[in-house]
């Protein structure tokens, strides 16, 4: 990843396609998705305080994937 911004649009984007593999039963797929998402948050610092960022956001945004 080039950037924090990039590597934080990436992880959502993995947690959006994640969630869907989950909510249609393919488990295993979905795991393996929030797996990926797990090794480029942890090869980005900087985009783990990004991502507290959003957690503050209130819940009132359903479009957004939960981190908690």
């Amino acid at each position: 990843m080039d950037s924090t911004e990039e590597a934080v649009s990436v992880i959502f984007i993995g947690m959006v396609i994640a969630e869907f593999l989950h909510k249609t039963g393919r488990v295993l797929q979905a795991i393996e998705v929030y797996k990926e998402c797990l090794i480029i948050l942890h090869s980005q610092p900087q985009a783990i305080d990004r991502l507290q960022k959003y957690r503050k956001i209130p819940q009132g945004t359903p479009h957004m994937p939960r981190l908690s």
